[in-house]
């Protein structure tokens, strides 16, 4: 974990990490989870990735029905779409293919240069001094990205006759459904959209060995 932390590489995908820090030309932040008003939050898509993808290896295999899954990242759609960040698919008899389009989609931070003094405060000391730095949630403005994307994609999506998946921190979830007051139905694997949530669980002993 400290090496990790030091070189700034993610665990997630073993790549440097993507997140700049604030308005600096210092080495990116290393940081993918906050902790916001007694909520941990996940800030950064690649947490997603965790364990090898398997949560969204776990949700392909759920909606495409076979353990025997790809997986492809950054695909392409046609002009004016954009990209999506996973396509999972799998190959049936004879030859045809099953697939299933997936995004992911993170909450973010605001003011974040209060996150990146307690980055370089941790850092530099090896403690936070304060209980509370001044950096809070752009939870609207990521609702708004999502949900455009989301209204966007389906339609070709469907027009395509093909499922589409969201994975979503479940903060950013929550905010949505309570803002605009929207019931969504149960799981049904008849349904063309799928939402699912990604809650992060603190881990104190991680904490102690930072």
């Amino acid at each position: 974990m400290l090496s990790q932390r030091e070189g700034r590489k993610c665990p997630f995908t073993n790549e440097k990490c993507i997140k700049q820090l604030y308005r600096t030309d210092k080495p990116p932040s290393g940081c993918c989870s906050v902790s916001h008003n007694g909520e941990n939050i996940i800030i950064c898509p690649k947490r997603f990735s965790a364990d090898n993808n398997r949560i969204i290896y776990d949700i392909a295999k759920l909606l495409l029905k076979t353990n025997d899954i790809t997986l492809i990242n950054e695909v392409g759609l046609p002009e004016g779409f954009g990209r999506v960040d996973w396509v999972a698919m799998s190959q049936e008899n004879f030859g045809s293919i099953k697939y299933i389009p997936i995004e992911t989609h993170a909450n973010q931070t605001t003011s974040t240069g209060g996150l990146t003094d307690a980055i370089g405060e941790h850092e530099a000391t090896g403690i936070l001094s304060l209980t509370r730095y001044k950096y809070g949630l752009n939870t609207y403005h990521q609702i708004k990205t999502f949900f455009t994307q989301c209204l966007q994609k389906s339609q070709l999506f469907e027009k395509w006759n093909r499922n589409f998946v969201w994975i979503l921190d479940d903060s950013v979830f929550k905010n949505w459904l309570n803002r605009f007051s929207l019931k969504l139905d149960p799981l049904d694997l008849n349904n063309r959209i799928f939402f699912f949530t990604y809650g992060l669980e603190f881990n104190k002993y991680q904490e102690n060995m930072i």
